[in-house]
């Protein structure tokens, strides 16, 4: 009786009204970062961006490929997590000037990949962004990189040298694991941090005596 006689309508209706002005606000938010198509790409743009988030079909992205600059009037600056993994046909790809990051996983397991050419606007690599990459022979760093990340190049089996620029501050673990052929590395002197296994099962490691579990002494 107490619930029935303190019932105010005008109560009622501020609820919905507040329901379904936030149900307004997530509608229009999820709008804003949805993801569409532009040719074999799948995008996300969010904050006047765009991130590549994945292809339509990863067996029909073959051959050698350029990644557009700009979708849609908005200027591509990310490679999202697993955005190219699995494209076992594709050979090469070029990565646009604007691109600032390229996500975890981005290219793993891109098997016929041979040569990867990483742009001046890249400041960060994510962990196991190229993951056996088993027939990458070609690694150009750009001078931006301020970290190589955990597995970023593990597996690469094919590549059989390697210049890591003056910008790269860590390497990180097992790097350059499994990368069996890698024989000839060149560290800047401003590498201050080394990680566990960088460059475990590798020529270069099992050769030098200046190495123990990737971590220079």
């Amino acid at each position: 009786k107490e619930l029935v006689k303190n019932y105010n309508p005008q109560v009622e209706k501020n609820i919905f009204k507040s329901f379904f002005l936030t149900a307004a606000i997530l509608g229009l938010w999820v709008i804003s970062a949805s993801a569409d198509t532009y040719g074999c790409y799948k995008y996300l743009v969010e904050n006047g961006e765009v991130t590549i988030t994945g292809v339509t079909s990863s067996g029909s992205f073959s051959g050698a490929q350029t990644i557009p600059g700009e979708i849609s009037g908005y200027p591509v600056t990310g490679i999202g997590y697993k955005a190219f993994s699995d494209c076992d046909s594709l050979t090469s790809i070029t990565i646009p000037d604007n691109v600032t990051s390229i996500g975890r996983s981005a290219f793993g397991f891109c098997k016929n990949l041979t040569s990867i050419t990483i742009p001046d606007s890249v400041t960060g690599i994510g962990e196991y962004a190229f993951y056996s990459c088993t027939s990458l022979t070609s690694i150009t760093i750009s001078d931006s990189v301020t970290s190589i990340n955990d597995f970023t190049f593990a597996r690469c089996r094919s590549v059989k040298s390697i210049t890591i620029p003056d910008s790269v501050k860590t390497i990180g673990d097992r790097a350059f694991s499994e990368c069996i052929n890698l024989r000839n590395i060149t560290i800047p002197d401003g590498v201050t941090s080394i990680n566990q296994k960088a460059f475990y099962d590798t020529a270069y490691y099992d050769n030098s005596s200046n190495w123990e579990y990737g971590i220079l002494y």
